[in-house]
């Protein structure tokens, strides 16, 4: 996947999107996995230090995405759609209770991946989305579902100290040029395929419906056994 490709995360200026010339639902999700996964996963690494995090909030923004794929694909912007998607299941505080994070990732040897993660998540997030992606301070706080003054705040803090963390002297756009080329960096990221994808969710939306009804049948049975034994009924 190329630089270009990867930092392609708005539509074309004709309002155009990888998947909006297919010819079927699963031709227009898997354009669009291909044209975004590996390098969403590369951004979500970003986001949290954690490998095996930033696959599985990928995964689960596509199996998302998929489920409620006539929204998707009807939306302006779909890329933005999973994005966000991403981003705030990668940055869920609900995280730190898995078992999982007993075993950490390896550590972060890059200085400015190092600086960012230091940060609060929601300015690691301003500052990935403006000067990581090159996004404005508008598009940033429309995808954070914040007010543009908030936003800025928590640029202008972010850059600050992450400014403060970092060798060298303190330039704002030295390390506006460090954060493209950490967001530039090509991702090795082997993501599975598409269609993989769009079964597993499949298969999850079945068992989540089943499980619904089964919990159901569960209830009305108690209740009706409950009514039976109930004196004088």
């Amino acid at each position: 996947m190329s630089t270009d490709d990867k930092r392609r995360t708005a539509p074309a200026s004709d309002g155009s999107t990888p998947s909006r010339g297919a010819s079927s639902a699963e031709d227009g999700f898997d354009a669009l996995y291909a044209d975004i996964a590996r390098g969403l996963v590369h951004q979500t690494y970003l986001l949290t230090g954690q490998r095996r995090l930033a696959f599985e909030s990928v995964e689960w923004a596509f199996h998302h995405a998929w489920e409620h794929w006539p929204e998707v694909a009807a939306d302006p912007d779909p890329v933005v759609w999973l994005r966000t998607a991403a981003y705030d299941y990668a940055l869920s505080p609900w995280h730190r209770l898995r078992p999982s994070r007993k075993n950490p990732d390896l550590p972060v040897t890059d200085a400015t991946h190092q600086a960012l993660l230091d940060l609060a998540p929601p300015h690691r997030r301003a500052l990935l989305l403006c000067d990581g992606l090159g996004f404005s301070l508008d598009h940033a706080a429309r995808e954070m579902q914040s007010s543009t003054p908030a936003a800025t705040s928590r640029l202008l803090n972010a850059r600050t100290h992450i400014a403060q963390r970092l060798p060298g002297p303190d330039d704002p756009s030295a390390v506006r040029q460090r954060l493209h080329a950490l967001t530039d960096a090509v991702s090795i990221a082997t993501v599975p395929h598409a269609r993989s994808v769009r079964t597993s969710s499949e298969e999850r939306t079945r068992l989540q419906t089943r499980t619904v009804f089964a919990a159901i049948g569960t209830l009305l049975f108690t209740i009706a056994v409950a009514m039976i034994l109930t004196p004088g009924h």
